[in-house]
């Protein structure tokens, strides 16, 4: 077995954990994961403290990639299956349209500060001006409404829409009206532009081209499936698959364990991480992954029928 033991940047991200952890940065953090016992399932998730499948782009690593052989056949066969049962699917559910208008309602009231909301991060409330980027346009003197995208669907798939709030260059917000409570929660954040809505309960990750992830979320905006890959590395051609990961009963991320050949022919990004990575050639890499670039064309048309000015918010909805 072939082990390569290099430098990893660990950068645990938080937003993306039960309380919507401030992942997704523009730096390229690492994964820190066990490896379970399981044989290779079709599963794949990732710890609420969501690290992203990421690499380090240290020269020394892309050298080594480089002059790393192939996957085989077996690992090939392998890594198709896995991937084909993934759901890239991009689908924005609308949800009860009957309840629009009384939702669109209290996001406007929350918009314009009458209400506050709760970041789970901090577990402490915000009004919307005072919060995060906006609160960086509003010390500016530049916050407006008018600035940004909206998007109303129903992101967690419990049949009520939520709010998504995007300036379409550093960050999108979504945000969950609870009507029983009459209360206001940021339910998930995405704070990097490389982040895009991939449809109800689904995000993924485009960064130039370069690196892929794609996630998905439970009901309460908390990742629990995750897979990572990509087909270049610095300034050299490399095609890489990493297996999925899921979350285990303890909440941390594990990849899904490689059969023992795999493991011969797979990458190994060292003890501290426990790691394995497969590199494939173009031609596989864009058959293994076609289904998720289908899905992000999908999706990018999707948003774009459902994108709403603050002026087209205001207006309502008709069924």
């Amino acid at each position: 077995m072939i082990k390569i033991k290099i430098c990893i940047i660990i950068l645990c991200l938080s937003f993306f954990a039960c309380t919507e952890k401030d992942a997704f940065v523009d730096t390229q953090p690492s994964l820190t994961t066990v490896l379970t016992t399981k044989t290779i399932v079709p599963i794949h998730s990732i710890s609420t403290s969501i690290e992203l499948y990421s690499l380090s782009p240290e020269e020394k690593v892309n050298n080594s990639l480089n002059d790393f052989p192939f996957s085989d056949d077996e690992t090939l066969s392998n890594l198709k299956t896995i991937y084909d049962d993934i759901d890239f699917s991009s689908i924005f559910h609308k949800g009860n349209t009957d309840v629009y208008n009384y939702y669109k309602d209290k996001y406007i009231k929350m918009l314009n500060d009458e209400f506050a909301f709760l970041d789970k991060k901090s577990n402490e409330k915000f009004y919307v001006s005072e919060f995060g980027e906006f609160n960086s346009a509003n010390l500016s003197g530049l916050f407006d409404l008018n600035n940004y995208l909206y998007y109303f669907f129903d992101m967690d798939g419990d049949d009520n829409p939520e709010l998504c709030v995007s300036d379409n260059a550093r960050f999108t917000y979504i945000y969950k009206y609870i009507s029983k409570t009459n209360e206001f929660v940021l339910w998930h954040a995405l704070h990097n532009g490389y982040l895009r809505l991939h449809g109800t309960r689904k995000i993924r990750y485009n960064r130039l081209g370069l690196q892929y992830e794609f996630y998905i979320l439970d009901e309460n905006g908390d990742t629990i499936e995750a897979v990572s890959f990509f087909n270049t590395y610095h300034t050299h051609e490399i095609c890489m698959l990493y297996l999925p990961g899921y979350l285990n009963e303890n909440k941390e991320l594990e990849q899904i364990e490689p059969t023992e050949e795999m493991k011969n022919h797979g990458f190994y990004w060292g003890e501290d991480s426990n790691i394995y990575s497969f590199k494939v050639t173009k031609n596989q890499f864009d058959e293994i992954t076609k289904e998720f670039f289908i899905a992000e064309e999908v999706a990018e048309e999707n948003l774009n029928n459902i994108a709403l000015t603050y002026e087209e918010l205001l207006r309502g909805f008709i069924d």
